[in-house]
């Protein structure tokens, strides 16, 4: 055999490796876990090629219908909760042939985004009207072939403003953007949905019809229902969900109570445990990707007093114990310490009617439990916040001061966050004048981590709310007004703007009118008005 194709790849000829001259990308590269480049001349070979042929079918298995099932609950609470901008959509999945693109539609889209012949991007004026666009820090390269023609440039501006305005900084973006490029070149039509709908929601945003969403969205929704589960599968089924939450988080338009990332994350959680309890591999690149999703589920966890769906287990691995996560940063290790915080959260939330007083403020009315019980939640609490203080992030060596300082006072942002939350589990406001002291000084904690460049604060917005809502002081508050506003300007998702709103409108409105400012309460009243991720 020879060890080269004449038809093969431009990667595995620059290899010189067999290609299997798979289209519209080859699966030798997909086995070497490389991003395919397509093939030279693609444009008239591709005409003659065959489009691939439809899976076998096969009689589904016990676990392809509990799959099924939990995506068909995906696809009903996603349709059953319209957003201001989704009225009621068809979720049945769409033809895979090439005339499914509508044509008025992507003559829209090319319309919109434009790619010029050194393949750079160039935007309306309109997107410059409503964004003060972050200066783009790399320009994806997109297989030829692998997606319609027509919507290459809006996915072209998901990998160039997504990745870059969501992640910590801009070290991840090309980390990102090749991830999902690996899980693209696995399935390109049901991923390239996904690319598209984020790319046009920031383009929606300018005021432009988001029609063209709502079709993606809802061929999303028929490519779940459709999907088998296997490893590969999996990392394409996170992938779409993390698409579906992006989504929401992105687009402005969205009202907080129809907002369906937590029940998005749920459904995500059971598919995951599903997959583990059947002894399959979770896989390095799933693992990446579910590190997304736990982080949100972490934030929803904590502000709803329940506990993770995701646990900590399924992607807390040596790996990212000693490397900064794109969302977490350091606090990868800190992740287990908030998960237990979120279970005791959850018992002293259901366990205890009244207000909190005594030494670790615990002194309450049990529903039907002895005091013992309370007891227990109060030495559970000591030792939680003893290990929470004691945390310390791991920090690569090698850094350099810039990185490493931003990585840094994110983490100890989170864990001074971490101890004021559990602070005020036990002791509520106005419980007594010492333990608000407390509380205003573990908030003063928080801010001390927020000292550094604005640019390097876009992912505090859980540990900036917990310390706002301590502050009546109006240099305080001015102080905290500073680090949402340079949150929102550098990573502008609806669930931000929302958070923000909510601190002034809800929790210090209520305070100045000495009415009930627990946030923790608050929360309960206004349902989907505060999500912090």
């Amino acid at each position: 055999m020879n060890s080269r194709s004449r038809g093969g790849c431009v990667d595995c000829k620059r290899s010189k490796v067999k290609c299997d001259e798979a289209r519209p990308s080859c699966g030798t590269c997909a086995r070497r876990r490389l991003v395919c480049h397509g093939y030279a001349n693609v444009k008239d070979k591709f005409r003659k090629a065959k489009r691939p042929s439809s899976p076998r079918h096969q009689s589904p298995t016990a676990q392809d219908r509990l799959t099924s099932s939990v995506l068909a609950d995906v696809e009903h609470d996603a349709a059953s909760s319209p957003s201001s901008t989704s009225p009621g959509i068809s979720t049945e999945p769409e033809k895979t042939s090439c005339s499914q693109y509508g044509d008025a539609e992507h003559a829209e889209s090319s319309r919109l985004v434009l790619r010029s012949n050194h393949s750079s991007l160039t935007t309306l004026p309109t997107l410059n009207d409503m964004f003060s666009l972050v200066p783009l820090k790399t320009v994806s390269r997109i297989p030829p072939g692998m997606i319609h023609p027509a919507d290459e440039a809006t996915v072209e501006v998901y990998f160039n403003r997504h990745p870059h305005e969501l992640t910590i900084g801009p070290e991840f973006v090309d980390e990102m953007n090749a991830n999902v490029l690996m899980v693209l070149q696995s399935n390109p039509r049901a991923i390239s949905d996904c690319l598209f709908a984020v790319g046009r929601i920031y383009v929606a945003n300018t005021g432009i019809d988001s029609v063209p969403v709502l079709d993606r969205k809802a061929r999303i929704l028929g490519n779940l229902r459709a999907m088998k589960e296997s490893e590969s599968d999996l990392e394409q089924i996170v992938v779409m969900l993390l698409g579906l939450c992006a989504l929401e988080l992105i687009d402005m338009k969205t009202a907080g109570r129809d907002m369906t990332i937590p029940v998005l994350i749920q459904n995500a959680a059971l598919l995951i445990q599903h997959h583990v309890s059947t002894g399959r591999e979770v896989t390095p690149l799933a693992k990446y990707f579910i590190r997304a999703l736990a982080r949100q589920d972490m934030i929803i966890s904590l502000t709803h007093f329940r506990r993770p769906s995701i646990s900590t287990t399924v992607w807390l691995d040596e790996h990212s114990r000693q490397t900064a996560d794109r969302f977490m940063g350091y606090t990868a290790t800190l992740m287990p310490l908030l998960a237990e915080l979120c279970v005791l959260a959850e018992d002293v939330r259901g366990a205890v009617r009244t207000s909190f007083v005594g030494e670790l403020g615990l002194i309450a009315e049990l529903s039907d439990s002895p005091l013992p019980q309370g007891a227990s939640l109060s030495q559970r609490a000591a030792h939680l916040a003893a290990r929470i203080a004691a945390w310390q992030p791991t920090a690569p060596r090698g850094l350099s001061f810039r990185s490493s300082r931003k990585f840094l006072s994110q983490a100890y942002c989170y864990r001074s966050a971490a101890l004021l939350y559990l602070h005020r589990l036990f002791h509520l406001p106005h419980t007594s004048l010492e333990a608000d002291d407390k509380a205003l000084e573990l908030a003063h904690n928080v801010l001390l981590y927020t000292t550094g460049p604005i640019e390097e604060l876009r992912m505090s917005l859980w540990p900036v709310f917990i310390s706002a809502c301590e502050f009546s002081n109006e240099d305080d508050r001015s102080s905290v007004l500073e680090v949402f506003d340079a949150i929102l300007k550098y990573r502008r998702t609806a669930t931000a703007l929302r958070t923000k709103n909510f601190c002034i409108e809800k929790v210090w409105k209520a305070r100045d009118e000495g009415c009930e400012w627990n946030w923790m309460e608050l929360v309960k009243q206004y349902p989907g008005e505060l999500m912090p991720i």
